[in-house]
């Protein structure tokens, strides 16, 4: 842990004046670029994960192939499991798009000290926050027995509304 004076020291022979402003404010957290480390390690976990985003990108693919090769050869995929297979390539897709591309964009940034990107890579860190909610809605619309249990629920929703409001109406008439 480091005094107020020896964060705005490291500050100030990293950053020049830039921080100056904001040394009163008592919420100040700054990390170093330790040498050039941290840079360092963000380009090795850019690396890293662009390698590991290849490879599940492949075995998508893979997958996928397979599965449409032997789909015809054999009796095995009911409805049901294509459902299934779809829902999978669904999410892996969209793993990769609102998980994986943020999080390299961001470490690819960082890595190459790119001037003004901060607007972007929030905009891209907001589709993080989307993952849960696209993820399931896309788990009930691609696997059928959830889609027809949600759809049963809707219209009884619905004719539920329906009934009270009929009603209501007829109370009021009377």
């Amino acid at each position: 842990m480091q005094d107020e004076e020896t964060l705005r020291v490291i500050i100030t022979a990293e950053t020049g004046d830039v921080l100056k402003p904001y040394f009163g404010e008592r919420s100040l957290i700054y990390v170093g670029e330790i040498n050039g480390l941290t840079r360092t390690f963000c380009l090795v976990y850019t690396i890293y994960l662009v390698i590991l985003s290849l490879i599940v990108l492949g075995i998508v693919i893979w997958f996928s192939v397979n599965v449409f090769i032997r789909r015809n050869s054999s009796q095995i995929l009911s409805k049901t499991a294509m459902s299934l297979i779809v829902s999978s390539l669904v999410q892996g897709f969209l793993c990769f798009a609102l998980i994986f591309i943020p999080v390299i964009s961001l470490c690819f940034v960082w890595a190459f000290e790119i001037e003004n990107s901060a607007n972007f890579i929030n905009t891209l860190f907001l589709l993080v926050t989307f993952h849960g909610t696209v993820d399931l809605i896309s788990i009930l619309w691609f696997v059928k027995p959830y889609r027809r249990y949600c759809g049963y629920l809707i219209v009884n929703f619905f004719l539920k509304i329906y009934n009270i409001k009929k009603v209501l109406l007829y109370f009021k008439k009377a």
